[in-house]
């Protein structure tokens, strides 16, 4: 704790010792007016609490405790969640599963957990409706990691597999990104503002467009990732 903090947690614990005291002593203080003075009492004390949670939450979204070691999360993985201004707060796990999936030689462009997805077939059945996990788009693949009862299952699909992309905006927060192979069809269920779910789209087309482009091994110096901001 730093020198600055100490020094505020004391005056402030002195300002609300005074006041709630006051509102004590006093005694022709109405009920609501006591309410009142320890109310603004406690409130300095409140919103340190409140930022040192917020500051600590943010601290996690890209570092974060797994058993005894410490696990760093991978830089594409966590600007991807950052464009999208997606929390890790219950997803850790499952970005973690994720992780093990990805190569070391392609970039995450859009990670999306908690997600919901409706896969069907050639003959347009429903085999696989709904189902819950994380999808994942890198420069090579498009990639769904999700789970039925105790099975982890992993849908992949390299991105020249990829014929169609579509974007079907159903209100101005709600969208389904429409994704077809010669075999299947795949349903990703977006909550987002209009300009993320277009934005979503776009990525898509991107990586699909340039997927003959990273055939040769990456590294940072030479990676490429869609200059386009949201």
């Amino acid at each position: 704790m730093k020198k600055g903090e100490i020094v505020f947690i004391i005056f402030a614990s002195i300002w609300a010792i005074l006041l709630i005291s006051s509102s004590i002593v006093v005694q022709d203080y109405p009920l609501g007016a006591r309410i009142i003075v320890i109310l603004i009492a406690i409130f300095p004390l409140g919103l340190y609490s409140i930022i040192k949670s917020v500051k600590r939450s943010n601290k996690k979204n890209a570092e974060y405790l797994t058993g005894n070691q410490k696990y760093k999360m991978r830089d594409d993985v966590a600007k991807a969640l950052s464009i999208f201004r997606i929390s890790t707060i219950g997803h850790i796990k499952d970005i973690k599963n994720a992780e093990k999936i990805l190569l070391l030689n392609e970039k995450a462009l859009i990670v999306l957990p908690a997600n919901y997805i409706t896969i069907l077939d050639d003959k347009n059945n429903k085999n696989n409706e709904n189902l819950q996990g994380i999808a994942i788009l890198t420069d090579k693949r498009f990639i769904f990691n999700y789970k039925i009862l105790t099975n982890k299952l992993t849908e992949e699909v390299f991105l020249n597999d990829i014929c169609f992309i579509n974007l079907i905006e159903m209100s101005k927060k709600r969208g389904c990104l429409e994704i077809h192979t010669n075999t299947k069809k795949y349903y990703i269920f977006l909550y987002y503002k209009q300009k993320m779910m277009h934005y979503a789209r776009y990525l898509f087309i991107w990586a699909k467009n340039n997927a003959e482009n990273f055939n040769l091994v990456l590294n940072e110096n030479n990676t490429k990732y869609p200059q386009k901001n949201p």
